[in-house]
């Protein structure tokens, strides 16, 4: 099999990618000795039997954003599996879902649902119990890159890093700002442990990378991940690995924090995000919906800390998240902020959300 990789009327980038993929060890101990089966003016063909997805931080190729919260759950009674994204607001020529490494289904650009029946084919020797999907999306012949989760025991889904990053942002995720200027607050991406260029990331089990926010300024904002289509009246548990990269000079905090969503799916605002206008609960502040806080004061350089909301400590405000009748959807947003001009930088390697069952 093979994917067409279109950049109209770039000839010139076309054959800096090529050249970039032919010298790359990984892709001719995958692909043999040549990934590229084609290329013209305007399009590469390249071999896999997967889509190829499209990273980094280049901006010269036209690349679509990627697609947002990528969503998984499984219907016991009809072995059915049920994926929910969001697109971007440029949308898409045409979706793929790729499903255990494999292409799955090529779908409409403007699709946002996806329901696959089990049974032999793709799913041949794969359980129920783990499943990995990714979601990415094609414009003018160019793909995304790909978003993806894992979704383990029926419950539990867990949003992946295993690819690089899309301008320093995981895919999945979206960046927000409140009152910042862009140049006070970077998303960048960290590489784990072994990590390089040309790295086979299997054996890190969807941990490849690690999102970092820096702050250099006076700043407040971070990175959200919406999870859909869940089960109304049911508690949700949401965990996180967070991290003090550097604490650097001046006051500064770092907080994770979730809640439900209105009913229809109503994305919050970067106010909302940032405590200042309230939330659906009418809960306000710095502290609204909060699971956990790191900063200044109390902090632990350089060692990775789990927070959750089933965590009882004093700081965790929020609680296991029960949706309300009539919502399936609960946005998980990670917030640094600054008055003084703190320079940090801060960071997290996983997410998760766990339904704990009917309340």
């Amino acid at each position: 099999m093979f994917s067409r990789v279109g950049f109209p009327k770039q000839p010139f980038f076309n054959s800096l990618l090529a050249g970039a993929l032919v010298q790359c060890p990984a892709c001719a101990e995958w692909y043999g000795d040549n990934p590229v089966r084609e290329m013209h003016e305007s399009t590469l063909v390249l071999r896999g039997h997967s889509p190829w997805v499209l990273g980094g931080t280049e901006t010269g190729f036209n690349i679509p954003d990627p697609p947002t919260a990528v969503s998984a759950s499984y219907d016991l009674t009809s072995d059915e599996v049920i994926i929910n994204w969001a697109n971007p607001s440029g949308g898409y020529d045409s979706i793929f879902i790729v499903y255990y490494g494999s292409l799955l289904k090529e779908l409409p650009g403007n699709v946002t649902r996806y329901v696959h029946k089990r049974g032999g084919g793709i799913d041949a020797g794969f359980s129920s119990k783990d499943i990995v999907v990714f979601v990415l999306g094609y414009k003018g012949g160019v793909p995304s890159n790909g978003a993806g989760v894992r979704l383990r025991n029926h419950r539990e889904q867990e949003s992946l890093m295993n690819v690089p990053f899309t301008l320093g942002v995981a895919p999945g995720f979206e960046a927000w700002r409140h009152d910042t200027p862009a140049e006070n607050l970077k998303m960048e991406q960290g590489n784990s442990p072994g990590v390089k260029a040309a790295s086979e990331l299997e054996r890190l089990e969807g941990k490849g990378f690690y999102q970092s926010i820096r702050s250099s300024g006076r700043s407040c904002g971070g990175l959200a991940r919406r999870f859909l289509g869940l089960n109304s009246g049911h508690a949700y548990r949401v965990s996180a690995r967070v991290n003090v990269l550097e604490p650097g000079q001046g006051a500064w905090a770092f907080s994770a924090h979730a809640a439900p969503e209105l009913p229809g799916r109503v994305k919050f605002t970067a106010a909302q995000l940032a405590g200042v206008d309230e939330l659906p609960s009418k809960a306000k502040g710095p502290t609204a919906a909060q699971i956990a806080r790191i900063d200044s004061n109390h902090h632990t350089t350089g060692k990775w800390l789990t927070v959750s909301s089933g965590d009882k400590r004093q700081d965790n405000v929020a609680g296991d998240i029960t949706l309300p009748d009539g919502c399936d959807s609960v946005t998980v947003w990670f917030r640094l902020g600054s008055k003084d001009g703190a320079e940090v930088a801060v960071g997290f390697d996983s997410l998760t959300i766990q339904d704990m069952g009917k309340k």
